[in-house]
């Protein structure tokens, strides 16, 4: 049977791992949802402390969690793109 937090998982891609553009509002950085049809945009609160560059100039691979912040759905940072190469959440 289906339940109505699955139906909001699966529009917010909980567990999904989404290259987004960060922005800085409000004092976080945030991203328009790749999902058209979610309601809430990302805030990604975990693992922002690996940034470089704040904002970073380019897309940043993020961890869709399941959690709500601020009205954002938390995101974590697991990669940064670069022209070429990817690193991941350590550093590779």
């Amino acid at each position: 049977m289906t339940t109505i937090r699955n139906l909001v998982s699966d529009v917010l891609g909980v567990g999904t791992t989404v290259s987004v553009d960060l922005q800085e509002r409000d004092g976080r950085f945030v991203a328009d949802h790749p999902n058209a049809s979610s309601p809430m945009d990302l805030a990604v609160v975990e693992g922002v402390d690996r940034l470089e560059e704040r904002p970073p100039d380019g897309p940043v691979e993020v961890e869709v969690v399941g959690r709500l912040d601020g009205g954002y759905v938390v995101g974590r940072l697991v990669g940064l793109e670069r022209p070429g190469e990817a690193e991941d959440a350590n550093g590779n």
